[in-house]
């Protein structure tokens, strides 16, 4: 929904006769393709905006100080609503489904257990609310499996407990894909200590498809006064 304060850009160059002749609107000047504006009110069937002003040397000068009114059916048409790159922070979860540890030598994958929590930063285009690339710092404690080929052990197979630090990225193509890429350590708690493990304090690197994560929205319009 369009409110006072929300940042537009034309996505079309038309005419100021055409908008005349044509559609019976008149606000004195064409409308230019990539032009930013602001938008003062919201009336019933018009919207009023400003254009951020233009310097002193531009050829658009004279738009600056004075309002100009779109019906909103034809606002809709001609713009596109912006957004801050950043769209901001949140508390959330991410699940890595796989985990590579070892790769310079002993290389060993394995699906993993692990309970998180994560700050997640969000990043997307100025042209949607939505992030579509998110950066995470995460603390979590983490389910690992200690057999005969990764410690001590002599024969047989156990389970153990980590603390796992953790920074990632997911890189979102759409609300149902999405690919992650992290990378951590785990730290193996005090009573499985003298097992000795191979990865204990190790960086792994870890990936998923379609990991389940926080959607992070921004609202708040570019903090732009020029154009």
């Amino acid at each position: 929904m369009v409110k006072p304060g929300d940042l537009f850009k034309f996505i079309v160059t038309i005419p100021n006769d055409f908008l005349v002749n044509k559609l019976g609107i008149d606000v004195g000047y064409e409308i230019k393709k990539d032009h930013l504006i602001r938008v003062i009110d919201v009336g019933d069937k018009f919207i009023t905006y400003r254009y951020l002003n233009f310097n002193d040397s531009s050829s658009f000068k004279h738009y600056n100080d004075r309002s100009y009114a779109l019906p909103k059916s034809n606002f809709v048409d001609y713009t596109v609503q912006l957004y801050r790159r950043y769209k901001g922070a949140n508390i959330g979860a991410y699940s890595v489904p796989f985990r590579l540890r070892g790769l310079s030598n002993n290389f060993d994958f394995e699906p993993t257990l692990s309970l998180q929590a994560n700050l997640v930063f969000g990043f997307g285009r100025r042209t949607s609310p939505n992030s579509w690339l998110d950066f995470s710092f995460g603390l979590g404690v983490t389910g690992v499996t200690i057999n005969e080929l990764n410690s001590n052990l002599a024969e047989g197979q156990r389970s153990g407990s980590a603390f796992t630090p953790s920074l990632g990225a997911v890189l979102k193509f759409s609300q149902q894909a999405n690919i992650g890429l992290f990378v951590g350590k785990d730290y193996l708690s005090r009573k499985d200590n003298n097992v000795e493990w191979d990865y204990d304090k190790k960086t792994w690197f870890g990936i998923g498809v379609n990991v389940s994560f926080t959607e992070i929205t921004g609202e708040k319009p570019p903090a732009k006064s020029e154009q």
